[in-house]
C-alpha cells in the first residue's frame, strides 16, 4: 500500500486554480467574486514537489471567464488553471 494520501477530494466537473504562491489563494478567490452559492474549496501552504510550498482553489460546477482569468493573472502568475469534466 502505498503512503500517498489524498487530503482533498477530487472534483467530477469544474475547475482547480494550481500553483497560487503561498498565502495568495484568498486574493485570487476575492478577484474571482464566486456565486455565493459556489463549492469552492482553499487550500493553502501545501507541500508540493515543484515549489517548496503552494496554495490551490477547487471550485466544483464552474468555469471561468476570460476576465477571471486575467485577474488571476494579476495576483498569481504561475498559476496553472485545470479544467475537470
Amino acid at each position: 500500500m502505498s503512503n500517498k494520501q489524498l487530503l482533498v477530494s477530487k472534483i467530477e466537473n469544474g475547475i482547480v486554480i494550481d500553483h497560487i504562491p503561498p498565502g495568495k489563494a484568498f486574493s485570487v478567490l476575492h478577484l474571482l467574486k464566486l456565486d455565493p452559492d459556489a463549492r469552492a474549496l482553499i487550500a493553502q501552504n501545501v507541500v508540493s514537489k515543484s515549489l517548496e510550498r503552494k496554495d490551490f482553489i477547487k471550485i466544483e460546477g464552474s468555469y471561468l471567464t476570460s476576465r477571471q482569468i486575467d485577474l488571476i493573472a494579476l495576483v498569481a502568475p504561475s498559476a496553472t488553471l485545470n479544467v475537470i469534466e
